[in-house]
């Protein structure tokens, strides 16, 4: 095997970070704007991208590229963009494993046994690992680790956006309805329709002041029955402060994910 140096992203940062409240080490990776050292005076938007060991390299290479700031690219903001992962180890084969299994322990917030039957199926560990840590994964984020991104950057309090897939688009949608302030942007692919959490957010709430962003793959109706489902009822109740936007797009469950990351960020930073 050649023995090189492994390529890096220019301006990024890792570190481990470990969680009382979720009870686990996690691996944060954040970029940098282009001009962040250049205007120490601003305070940037930040977008908090899921599933950080498969999918921070993407959305990274994405955002800058749609902000070089020529007249033609410069569709999304200058931002700061950090990645939830694991510090996982091994082989290329053994990361994934790893981090698919940790993702469904984070992402779920009871127990799904069958979950965990597929996950160790398709993607064998050595060590099982049990789904459920979804409140403590959501504590983690919430008083953890947006604190000490906004300590230690530059980053607005106030513009803070998430992207999840599959699970964690169920994920970032269970976030939205227990902590409707904690984001104020959200793109979620390929999610479950979840309303048994809107409907006790329903109970209580009549604003969700959100910019959101609901895409799905399929054409058929059976694959669009689901999504539709959410969608409709969102539009029924009428939240204050939502302003949502939907998609479907022709693909896979996993080959959609850069069109739906990339529709969706010029989505919710429309004007």
């Amino acid at each position: 095997m050649l023995n090189f140096p492994p390529a890096s992203i220019p301006a990024t940062h890792a570190r481990v970070v470990h969680s009382a409240l979720a009870n686990d080490d996690y691996l944060i990776l954040v970029a940098l704007p282009f001009r962040y050292e250049e205007r120490p005076d601003i305070v940037w938007p930040v977008i908090f991208v899921l599933d950080g060991n498969m999918h921070f390299n993407m959305v990274v290479d994405m955002v800058r590229f749609m902000n070089i700031r020529v007249e033609f690219c410069n569709e999304l903001p200058d931002a700061l963009i950090v990645g939830v992962g694991y510090p996982v180890t091994g082989t290329l084969t053994e990361i994934l494993h790893k981090a698919m299994h940790l993702r469904m322990r984070d992402f779920v917030l009871g127990r799904e046994e069958s979950g965990e039957a597929f996950m160790q199926e398709h993607f064998p560990v050595a060590r099982a690992i049990p789904s459920g840590n979804g409140l403590g994964f959501m504590q983690f984020l919430r008083q953890e680790l947006i604190p000490l991104i906004e300590t230690d950057y530059r980053a607005d309090p106030s513009d803070r956006t998430l992207l999840g897939h599959s699970m964690g688009a169920n994920f970032a949608l269970y976030t939205l309805f227990h902590h409707p302030d904690l984001f104020q942007r959200c793109v979620a692919a390929s999610f479950d329709p979840v309303l048994d959490q809107e409907q006790a957010f329903a109970e209580n709430n009549d604003s969700l002041p959100v910019r959101l962003h609901l895409v799905w793959e399929g054409i058929s109706q059976q694959d669009l029955a689901g999504p539709r489902s959410l969608v409709d009822r969102l539009t029924t109740r009428r939240y204050d402060g939502l302003r949502m936007t939907q998609e479907t797009i022709i693909g896979t469950h996993c080959a959609m994910v850069p069109f739906a990351y990339q529709s969706g960020l010029q989505q919710v930073f429309s004007n």
